[in-house]
């Protein structure tokens, strides 16, 4: 793996945690938070995306499963999803059928009402809907962004 020393151009996730938009490297640091576009470290640019570790897998799945369940354990409508799908194979975060910014598997995450994507992709198909669950999971991710 070549590794370079580089500016990288690092997005914002939520509060200290970042990851670089060429190698999808995820960086958390300490407060005070910088500016993402200070943000220095090795990169591997070109390098498939990279996922988070398996327990952050474990907690964001953990969390995803008890809004499920609290929110009666309600799938979307197949369109939506397929619409979903349709989004996420633009996606350069998508590795397989996981997603490396949250590495929740598509599958699921598409299909249950409420979740969305920490990106924001998603956002602009979910509010249209209407639905005050797909509205909570989009402010959800939204505040989760912003810090």
């Amino acid at each position: 793996m070549n590794k370079i020393v580089a500016h990288c151009a690092f997005e914002q996730h939520a509060a200290g945690v970042y990851s670089c938009v060429h190698c999808r490297g995820a960086v958390k640091l300490r407060k005070p938070y910088p500016e993402p576009q200070t943000v220095f470290a090795v990169c591997s640019r070109g390098q498939p995306p990279i996922e988070p570790g398996r327990i952050e897998q474990a907690l964001t799945a953990t969390e995803s499963l008890t809004r499920h369940v609290l929110a009666g354990g309600g799938n979307r409508d197949r369109t939506l999803s397929l619409n979903i799908v349709q989004v996420c194979g633009k996606c350069p975060k998508l590795s397989g059928d996981r997603c490396s910014a949250c590495g929740c598997t598509l599958p699921l995450k598409t299909k249950w009402v409420g979740e969305a994507c920490p990106l924001g992709y998603w956002d602009e198909l979910l509010l249209a809907t209407g639905s005050p669950l797909e509205i909570a999971g989009v402010e959800r991710e939204r505040k989760k962004r912003e810090g």
